[in-house]
């Protein structure tokens, strides 16, 4: 103080200036750091995400092969079983071809299917007619079965179709005759076409690709390029190297078929020797993280340069930024997911409701709801779904919030709460029906659900009266029990609502 004193006023005039140009750059240099900082962490948290995505794609890719596969594999089962018992006469084999016509004709997942004898000889199919003097004795299936007697199916590579040319990939069982000796082989193949056609309905970007490889690297099925690359073998490649060493994972790669760097997901089949891969170009996939970016660091360069030759502006900057502050408050008293209050601003509303509740001798109610089933709805659907689904009764709970001073609130994963000031155990239980009627109005449909086939809720509610209540009791104990009220409605079967008070 002493020294500001001694100073010359024109050079202390100059003084605050120079302050204020430090601290302006100071607080460039600052906003700069943060922003970049910012950027680092934004493409993380993108990059996270679309490894999710790639995982979850790659399970449903994995689930659909399998649940193909198991199809053919039941119908070859059937038919092995049939020749078992009733041998490779002529009257068996034209019933039972025209039985596999039927299925083959039923199944769109089913190319064709086929017997051969034991010499490899074909005898029946799901063909129109059967072709004369057509030997598949050489095929790696028929050598199998031939040399090994273990009552399993074998998936084997995909080959060229000897009836039409096409990609195929085989799955075939043995049949024994009546005394136990090797019959023949039955055989069904399904196109690499089906998978790649079902592969296409997936959102993947112009760079995207969904592959089905078997465990020996061989590629069944691709898409876009559909057929192209089927038969390529990866077993020399990194990336396969990687995928064959975890049973599911991401993982980012320069792909070996069109050398595009790819962020990928991939998962093994439980009963198939088949691994599905399901990859975003990183650059697509970040697109969107890069015009946000783009627009951040336009705003960066244009504030710093207001700063920069507006000194003055500070003041007015200061006010901005408390209104960015007071929007940020509000920002996190709001669950981003479903627009309700989040927890924050639930605890602090009861804190509040508590009091006022006891000063006016008025009873105060709670609601908590809990989605049915929501996990396996996750599982089911994609993560993708499920937050579609929590918004959607989020807003049919936000929807009986109607009077002034209700409040309806996230309270922790799939848990909504809805605080109802005023309301006594018959309100609560009239508004607690209402809200479960509302969800299953919405119609969104569960198949997993083991209650309704479309979601549903439990609700516990509670209601208490502050006044009469002892001076250490407070907003937990009704949290508790409205809690243990949902417990009743959860143990009661779901799909209901339970008040205590």
């Amino acid at each position: 103080m002493i020294w500001m004193m001694t100073v010359d006023p024109a050079r202390r005039r100059l003084l605050l200036p120079n302050l204020l140009r430090g601290f302006v750059l100071t607080v460039c240099l600052v906003f700069a750091g943060a922003e970049y900082w910012h950027g680092l962490e934004t493409r993380a948290e993108a990059r996270a995400q679309i490894q999710l995505d790639a995982a979850n794609l790659a399970r449903a890719v994995s689930q659909h092969a399998e649940d193909s596969f198991q199809l053919a594999d039941a119908t070859l089962s059937g038919i092995a079983e049939r020749l078992h018992v009733y041998g490779t006469g002529p009257g068996n084999l034209e019933s039972l071809s025209r039985y596999m016509r039927r299925e083959a004709a039923r199944s769109p997942r089913i190319h064709a299917l086929y017997v051969y004898d034991a010499s490899g000889n074909w005898i029946a199919s799901s063909l129109a007619t059967l072709p004369a003097s057509k030997n598949n004795s050489d095929r790696a299936y028929f050598r199998h079965h031939r040399e090994v007697d273990d009552g399993l199916s074998w998936l084997g590579p995909p080959v060229r179709s000897r009836t039409d040319n096409s990609w195929i990939i085989t799955l075939t069982r043995r049949y024994n005759d009546a005394r136990g000796r090797f019959g023949g082989v039955v055989l069904a193949s399904i196109r690499s076409r089906y998978f790649s056609d079902y592969y296409r309905g997936f959102e993947l970007g112009r760079e995207g690709a969904v592959a089905l490889v078997n465990e020996a690297g061989i590629v069944c099925a691709r898409a876009p390029d559909d057929e192209a690359n089927v038969g390529r073998d990866l077993s020399n490649t990194t990336l396969f190297a990687d995928i064959k060493a975890a049973r599911s994972g991401t993982l980012t790669y320069v792909s070996p078929v069109d050398q595009m760097r790819r962020i990928s997901g991939f998962h093994h089949a439980d009963h198939f020797p088949l691994i599905a891969v399901a990859a975003l170009s990183e650059y697509e996939a970040l697109a969107a993280w890069r015009r946000s970016m783009r627009t951040h660091a336009l705003l960066t360069l244009v504030t710093i340069a207001l700063l920069a030759v507006l000194g003055e502006w500070l003041r007015r900057q200061l006010l901005a930024r408390q209104a960015v502050q007071d929007q940020l408050e509000a920002l996190a008293r709001t669950d981003s997911l479903t627009g309700l209050a989040n927890r924050r601003a639930l605890d602090e509303y009861l804190a509040d409701a508590w009091p006022r509740a006891l000063r006016e001798s008025a009873p105060l109610g709670l609601l908590l709801v809990d989605i049915d089933h929501f996990k396996a709805f996750n599982d089911t659907y994609g993560h993708q779904a499920g937050d579609a689904c929590l918004r959607q009764v989020a807003e049919a709970v936000k929807h009986c919030a109607r009077r002034h001073g209700d409040m309806a609130a996230r309270y922790g994963g799939e848990e909504l709460a809805l605080v109802l000031p005023g309301c006594d155990s018959n309100t609560v239980r009239e508004l607690a029906e209402a809200v479960c009627r509302n969800v299953r109005a919405l119609g969104i449909p569960h198949a997993e659900s083991y209650t309704a086939p479309v979601v549903t809720i439990s609700v516990g509610g509670a209601s208490l009266w502050p006044a009469r209540m002892g001076a250490e009791e407070g907003p937990a104990s009704l949290v508790k029990l409205a809690d243990l009220a949902l417990y009743d409605a959860k143990a009661g079967g779901r799909n209901r609502a339970a008040v205590r008070s």
